[in-house]
This record gives structure tokens, C-alpha cells and sequence, in this order.
């Protein structure tokens, strides 16, 4: 009986622990509401995702976002990026999103973001140890709110 009772205690604390230290999951609010309030929703950015996936999508590339959705991007090296490999860049709020995630293949979460304008500088999903070829960690730097004279 003692057994079943520490057993059941066991559970129910790591149950309750979730996927995200403890004040991780209050960084991430307080750097969306960082963003928020910056209302950007046209910019460039340097952006990398790492995951078992295709090779490109691991180089940096310059990420153009407007009206808050990934509308081209660039390797660093000038070559346009089409197709599946377009797929794999994120806008801000999308890694918000990201980090945000409590889906059942997530083990960990791991949050950093720009001080300055609080958007994700690195998101790492790392996958429970029975899934294979899982989880992603997204990468971003150098964020520049690009001004538009129309809509």
C-alpha cells in the first residue's frame, strides 16, 4: 500500500511539471508582450531551423515577413529559397507559437529572446526519447522592422 501511495504522489508531481522550468513559461509571455508592443508586422530577419529535415533548411537566410507572413527568403549567399524549404521559416509569431507548444512528442522547451524587442531569439523543441527523428530548434537574429508606405 505504502508503495502505491508514494508511487501515486510520484505521478501526480511530475504530471504536474509540465515541459517548461518553472518561470520559463513567464519569460515567454513577458517577451511576447515585449513584441506586442512594438506592433511590427513588416520586417526582415536572419532565421535558421535545425530538425531532421533538408539540409537548406539549416543555413541562414534572410527571412522577409509583411502583414505577419513569411513572404520570401534569401540564403545568405543571395540564393532564393522556394518551395518545402520556404515552409521551414517561421515569423515571429509563429516561434512564438512554437515555444508555446505543449504537444504530447515534446519532452523540453527551451526559450531565449532579444531584449530589445523581446521577439524569439532561439527555440529548441526537444523530443521525448521514444520519438524518433523529433523535435527543432529555430535560431534568429538581426531583426529589422521594415516601414511600408501602402496598403
Amino acid at each position: 500500500m505504502r508503495s502505491v501511495l508514494l508511487a501515486m504522489v510520484f505521478l501526480g508531481t511530475t504530471a504536474c511539471s509540465g515541459i517548461f522550468e518553472p518561470d520559463e513559461m513567464k519569460e515567454i509571455r513577458r517577451a511576447q508582450a515585449l513584441w506586442e508592443s512594438k506592433h511590427i508586422d513588416d520586417y526582415d530577419y536572419v532565421m535558421r531551423a535545425s530538425c531532421f529535415c533538408d539540409p537548406g533548411v539549416y543555413q541562414w537566410a534572410t527571412v522577409e515577413v509583411r502583414n505577419d507572413k513569411v513572404v520570401a527568403a534569401t540564403l545568405l549567399d543571395g540564393t532564393p529559397i522556394t518551395g518545402a524549404g520556404l515552409t521551414y521559416r517561421r515569423t515571429v509569431n509563429q516561434m512564438f507559437a512554437a515555444a508555446r507548444s505543449s504537444d504530447d512528442w515534446i519532452d523540453n522547451v527551451e526559450f531565449e529572446s532579444d531584449p530589445e524587442l523581446g521577439y524569439p531569439v532561439k527555440v529548441v523543441l526537444t523530443a521525448k526519447k521514444n520519438i524518433a527523428d523529433g523535435g527543432v530548434s529555430y535560431d534568429a537574429r538581426d531583426l529589422v522592422r521594415v516601414m511600408i508606405a501602402t496598403r
